[in-house]
């Protein structure tokens, strides 16, 4: 059932978006930083790729009671 609340994510792939994951996190939202190597990061989550990105925001979204808003999610091809 739907319940009205709204969360905020915020992902990033560099050191310009350390302050907007600080602002993220202070706000109990979910930051997720985009590095293909281990990094120090203020995000709460590291993922490997875009691809991974995508894959764990697929996930997030078909916990949602309104699947049709994962057709807004970019596809991923690999070159």
């Amino acid at each position: 059932h739907h319940t009205g609340q709204t969360w905020l994510c915020y992902a990033g792939d560099d050191l310009t978006d350390e302050h907007a994951f600080e602002q993220v996190n202070a706000l109990n939202g979910l930051s997720l930083g985009v590095h293909p190597n281990p990094v120090a990061t203020r995000a709460q989550h590291r993922l490997g790729s875009v691809k991974a990105l995508y894959a764990e925001l697929n996930d997030l979204l078909s916990q949602l009671t309104e699947p049709h808003l994962l057709n807004y999610l970019p596809k991923v091809h690999d070159h």
